[in-house]
């Protein structure tokens, strides 16, 4: 399916992607830019509803959904629905030529199961007890140097956050010392591994301890892992 719908993109200009639902409102087949990944999922719940409750009173030929720079137009193809994200100055006698093609074609492919939704529940699992860990190790240096700590949290921390980019992509420290839980949150999203959530998050720990020895030495580094590792006792516990 996603070949017809790559296709379909490149048949014309002012075709921006592409995705199929089933019956269940589920994307089953999907050519979108990355940017446009969580709205189409966004809106590919309420087309199918609207479709729906439309087609439960007369047939539906078409839909079209108006944003503020672009439109949504949802097209049943069989038992599935095509949704075409196109701008608003596409060609329509051409588009309705193309989008038909491609309909047909649809509708002799053979329906692929649903992508499998990644279970994320472990991502805010984990870096919200991170984030508890990275507070003992930010305020060692952030209560002797202030916000300043932020620029040796940086510093010291550049190689694991190239070695774990899609985590830590546009990572800052705050002037407490601590990394952006909110981007940490929204990164860990993208970790399909919870061993690899917990390695990159594990190796920023570590290298925020790093700092701490190197700035306000060794004591400090000594008191921030005893308040650590209380804290790993009552997880497990």
């Amino acid at each position: 399916m996603k070949e017809i719908l790559l296709e379909l993109r490149e048949s014309m200009s002012g075709i921006v992607g592409s995705f199929v639902l089933n019956e269940e409102g589920e994307i089953i087949a999907e050519d979108v830019p990355e940017l446009l990944g969580d709205p189409a999922i966004k809106v590919s719940k309420s087309l199918h509803h609207v479709t729906n409750v439309i087609k439960a009173t007369r047939s539906v030929d078409k839909l079209t959904v108006d944003s503020e720079n672009a439109k949504f137009i949802s097209i049943p193809t069989g038992d599935n629905v095509l949704v075409v994200v196109a701008e608003k100055t596409i060609n329509p006698p051409l588009f309705q030529l193309m989008s038909n093609m491609a309909s047909v074609k649809l509708k002799k492919a053979k329906t692929p199961a649903p992508a499998q939704k990644k279970d994320q529940a472990f991502g805010e699992e984990l870096v919200s007890f991170y984030d508890q860990l990275f507070s003992e190790a930010a305020k060692r240096l952030a209560n002797i140097i202030g916000p300043k700590s932020a620029t040796h949290f940086d510093e010291g921390s550049v190689a694991v956050r190239n070695s774990h980019a899609t985590l830590f992509s546009e990572l800052s420290f705050g002037p407490d010392g601590k990394p952006d839980i909110a981007v940490l949150r929204k990164n860990a999203e993208n970790i399909k591994s919870k061993e690899d959530l917990t390695s990159g998050l594990e190796g920023l720990l570590e290298s925020m301890l790093e700092s701490v020895q190197r700035v306000a030495g060794p004591k400090q580094r000594e008191r921030a892992l005893e308040e650590i590792e209380k804290i790993r006792g009552r997880q497990v516990s």
